[in-house]
C-alpha cells in the first residue's frame, strides 16, 4: 500500500510538470508572437517617420519654389511696367500660372500625404497602447 501510494504520489507530480512545461511552453510562444508584433510595429513606425521626414523636405522645397514664384511674380510686375510688349506679357504670365497651378497640386499631395502620415501615427499608437 505504501509503495502503491508513493508511486501514485509519483504519477501525480509528473502529470503536473507536464501540465507546467505545455503551459511554460505555450507562454513562450505567445511571448514571441508578441516580440515579432511589437518587432513589426517598430518597423512600421521607423517607415512612418521616414515619410514624415520626407513630406518636411517636400514641404521646405514647395515653400522655396513659392518665394521663387513670389521673386518671378515681383519681377514680372516690374516687367509690367517698363515692357511694352504685350504678347510676352501674356506668354510670360501664362507661364507663371500654369506654373503655380502645380505647384498647388503638388501641395494638395502633400497635405493629403501628410493627413495620411498622421492617420497611420495614430492607428499605430493606437495598436501600441492596446498591447
Amino acid at each position: 500500500n505504501e509503495i502503491k501510494a508513493f508511486i501514485d504520489k509519483l504519477i501525480k507530480e509528473e502529470q503536473e510538470l507536464v501540465k507546467q512545461e505545455r503551459s511554460t511552453k505555450h507562454i513562450i510562444e505567445r511571448v514571441n508572437e508578441i516580440k515579432a508584433f511589437i518587432d513589426k510595429l517598430m518597423k512600421e513606425e521607423q517607415e512612418l517617420v521616414n515619410q514624415e521626414n520626407n513630406t518636411k523636405k517636400i514641404v521646405e522645397r514647395v515653400n522655396e519654389i513659392k518665394a521663387f514664384i513670389d521673386k518671378l511674380i515681383k519681377e514680372e510686375q516690374e516687367l509690367v511696367k517698363q515692357e511694352r510688349s504685350t504678347k510676352h506679357i501674356i506668354e510670360r504670365v501664362n507661364e507663371i500660372k500654369a506654373f503655380i497651378d502645380k505647384l498647388m497640386k503638388e501641395e494638395q499631395e502633400l497635405v493629403n500625404q501628410e493627413n495620411n502620415t498622421k492617420k497611420i501615427v495614430e492607428r499605430v499608437n493606437e495598436i501600441k497602447a492596446f498591447i
